[in-house]
């Protein structure tokens, strides 16, 4: 099985955690067309050091 990591920023990222937020759409550029069915994604929380 192939898995995927994908960044989110703070707020997307706990709204999804949240419950809130049920979809999380992404431009289908090259990077995306590699999702496949059957695959694993894994968002993590962009870390901001302002």
């Amino acid at each position: 099985m192939i898995t995927h990591q994908l960044k989110l920023a703070t707020e997307p990222f706990d709204t999804i955690v949240s419950g809130n937020k049920t979809i999380e759409s992404r431009l289908y550029d090259e990077k995306r067309q590699k999702i496949q069915l059957g695959g694993m994604s894994y968002y993590y929380k962009e870390i901001c050091h302002d």
